[in-house]
């Protein structure tokens, strides 16, 4: 486990650790291999002196590594970059300004222009001082210390910005002493709050949204208890990229998008999710899956409509119900039974040290599921059979309005610089609204959009991943059968535990009489209350072991099959890997070229006609072929020109395409491919623009050793013209004259009419 690197300091959502699954092993069901962490603080008296004992020895390391010449160099550069020049070069600019009604040659005028350059090109000087100080390994490892007393300062406020952050979902309750009786001061207050992101994943799979990123409980080296949240595809909404406030510019409008927006926000209204921020929204552009993540502050135990109208909600919550839901995730809805969520969340497994979810907090999650089921009988809640650019206009349409209300009258598009303030003050309508909202939030801010090609995808083992793709079905087709048969048992125990519901709603809300003698053949109300809630605890525990059933069914169905499925994706991952992997020389490392696949095809194809080698066209180039194509390049360098030159002939394309392709090289590497001992076909054209090339080298060895490197026959306007010496190409001759010892003569060059350029 180590720091993460996007963390942001005294946030309690960003207070988190990257962990990495060991050689061989995965965190997510999916074949994630990498999860970001948050401690479930246990807060003692000795934690805390250890903390601040180790904070106190950061703090007198960094104070001597301020001390070094090169750091204090560093923050000298710094302060002159960001402060001082910046400042100087500003009252200078100002200054010019006022003298802008003088003549451009006015003395007064020249001097405060150039008072203006010299402090412009101090400032660039100090700009690449600074930028190579940065680099500095005394800089590198003070910037290494100072961010390690960063983490520090986390760890030590935690308890603190835990509280604070969930203080509105969770109001304190005081025994006689005044103590919380709902918190433990010893272990930081918040107890649960690795639970309720577990929970709210659990709720996720229930449902069967799937829109939430993974949870689960681990243990840190010394078993302190840590949250792990699985690392998803995609990006936030909103975010850092390049230590940039950046946004992620989408077409949002794509109908799977709004409905991973929607099933999202189905999903956190149950749960009662506060902390759905824009940052929080994670989105994939190429698959275009949503995902929720940073979780934990969810199930309160105050009602929703109190908490959503709190200022710690403001900008995070959609007040009220969803307005719009994909049919499929309605019927989800509508299927899911309340008794089954409250036994599966009651049924939680925690570890120690960890608090479980409390009654109320249960109690809210159930209330708002059976809200969402009343709504959607009652038609209060739009069900569409998909999402299209009529239901994204409408969700705009409806954030709009409460944009114009707080921005009197202007609507969300026209809102300028004097309303950015107002616009983080308006209530998002859904969580469409929220991302139009703060993406035009921060174009009015001139943030830029971070590019897409920049956003990869989790990583991944392979071999699980390959495995997944065929299991994951076979598995569901599984589950299903299993399901259908156990289906007539189940049925049998929900309705029981209907009915026992509907019982104690009855003793509830009936009058005392009424109540009273309903109760009579139980001996009184108080023992009727626990004789119906005995009952729902049996057969939500019967509900328990019928899912255990089915699970331990599928498991041995899939444990006679997973061996072969994983030994059939090893090899197709092996067969993938030998396709990347280096079959003969690395062409980049061996030759230094930097030339794309197709200059590198072209090349190759090239190289094949000079060898007499006849190879198809449109060939990829692997590892193999490079080292095909590097041993064709030593060819040229090392074998006698007597040896191939009649098989070594080029048309004008090819070439060209080869002279383009060599033109990559570096001087050094061109040296070691030189080209003295072949041939090549050229055109006047081509010899023109070589020649102004030769012209504009800048080279330490005569003209006489350049044109050594290549040797070229010579092809008139396309039409192939006998060789000739130096002293028949005119061009040749009086562009590099000292070639030539007098008209009409030329050095001793190579034979059959080879030409030294």
């Amino acid at each position: 486990m180590k720091d993460n690197p996007d963390a942001i300091l005294g946030v309690q959502a960003n207070e988190s650790f990257m962990v990495n699954a060991s050689p061989g092993q995965i965190l997510g069901s999916g074949g994630e291999t990498v999860g970001f962490a948050k401690y479930q603080q246990i807060y003692t008296q000795e934690l805390a002196t250890q903390m601040f004992l180790e904070l106190d020895s950061l703090n007198s390391q960094i104070e001597q590594s301020m001390k070094q010449p090169e750091v204090a160099q560093y923050f000298e550069l710094k302060n002159d970059i960001v402060g001082n020049i910046p400042i100087a070069l500003k009252k200078a600019n100002s200054e010019l300004k006022q003298l802008e009604h003088l003549p451009e040659n006015d003395p007064a005028r020249l001097q405060a222009q150039q008072k203006v350059n010299d402090l412009e090109s101090q400032l660039e000087q100090k700009q690449k001082q600074f930028a190579i100080a940065t680099e500095s390994s005394p800089v590198k490892a003070h910037m290494a210390l100072v961010a390690k007393k960063d983490q520090q300062n986390i760890r030590v406020e935690i308890p603190n910005n835990v509280n604070l952050s969930t203080q509105d979902l969770f109001p304190k309750k005081y025994d006689k002493e005044g103590i919380p009786t709902n918190m433990d001061p010893s272990e930081g207050g918040d107890r649960a709050m690795l639970t309720r992101a577990v929970a709210s994943k659990l709720v996720d799979n229930v449902i069967g949204t799937q829109s939430l990123s993974e949870e689960k409980f681990g243990a840190d080296e010394q078993g302190r208890p840590i949250g792990i949240s699985v690392q998803v595809d995609g990006a936030g909404v909103l975010g850092t990229y390049q230590g940039e406030d950046t946004y992620l510019q989408i077409d949002y409008s794509d109908p799977e998008i709004q409905k991973g927006l929607s099933d999202l926000q189905v999903n956190d209204f149950i749960t009662g999710q506060i902390d759905r921020h824009c940052g929080n929204i994670f989105i994939d552009p190429v698959t275009k899956k949503v995902t929720g993540i940073d979780n934990d502050l969810a199930f309160p135990e105050t009602d929703r409509d109190d908490f959503t109208t709190r200022k710690t909600a403001n900008g995070k919550v959609v007040k009220g119900l969803p307005e719009t839901m994909h049919k499929d995730t309605a019927q989800k809805i509508l299927d899911l039974s309340p008794h089954d969520l409250r036994r599966q969340l009651m049924a939680m497994e925690v570890p120690n040290g960890v608090g479980r979810l409390s009654k109320a907090s249960i109690d809210g999650a159930v209330d708002r599921l059976k809200t969402l089921q009343q709504e959607i009988k009652n038609g209060n809640i739009q069900v569409v059979e998909k999402f299209d650019k009529q239901t994204y206009q409408s969700a705009l349409d409806k954030q709009n309005e409460a944009v114009k209300q707080k921005l009197n009258g202007v609507a969300l598009q026209d809102a300028t610089s004097k309303h950015e303030w107002s616009l983080t003050k308006v209530d998002p309508t859904s969580y469409q609204g929220a991302i139009a909202l703060n993406i035009k939030r921060y174009e009015i801010a001139q943030k830029v959009p971070r590019p897409v090609n920049s956003i990869k995808p989790a990583q991944r083992n392979p071999q699980v991943e390959e495995f997944l793709k065929t299991s994951t079905p076979i598995r569901q087709d599984i589950q299903k059968q299993i399901n259908l048969k156990l289906a007539p048992e189940r049925k049998e125990l929900i309705d029981k535990l209907t009915a026992y519901e509907k019982r104690l709603q009855e003793l509830h809300n009936s009058s005392p009489n009424l109540a009273k003698l309903k109760s009579l053949r139980y001996g009184g109300i108080d023992k009727a209350v626990a004789e119906f809630e005995k009952k729902i605890d049996r057969d939500l525990q019967q509900l328990n072991k019928l899912d255990e059933k089915a699970k331990v069914q599928v498991d041995l169905e899939m444990d006679k099959l997973n061996e072969g499925l994983w030994n059939k994706a090893g090899k197709q991952v092996e067969r993938q890997n030998q396709l990347k992997q280096p079959q003969g020389l690395d062409l980049k490392q061996e030759t230094g070229l930097e030339i794309s696949e197709k200059e590198a095809r072209q090349l190759l194809h090239s190289l094949d006609k000079l060898s007499g080698e006849q190879k198809q066209d449109g060939l990829s180039l692997n590892e193999q072929e490079a080292g095909e194509l590097l041993k064709s390049l030593n060819k040229l360098s090392n074998h006698p020109k007597e040896s191939r030159r009649d098989s070594l002939k080029l048309n004008d394309q090819e070439a060209d395409e080869l002279l383009k392709a060599l033109d990559k090289l570096s001087p050094e590497q061109l040296k070691q491919v030189q080209t003295k001992s072949e041939t090549i076909q050229i055109t006047d054209e081509q010899l023109d623009q070589l020649i102004n090339e030769l012209k504009s080298m800048d080279v330490d060895e005569p003209s006489e050793s350049v044109a050594s490197k290549l040797h070229m026959n010579h092809v008139g306007s396309g039409k192939s013209t006998q060789k000739q010496s130096l002293g028949e190409r005119p061009k040749l001759r009086d562009a590099f004259p000292e070639l030539v010892h007098d008209q009409g003569q030329k050095k001793e060059g190579p034979k059959q009419g080879n030409l030294r350029v």
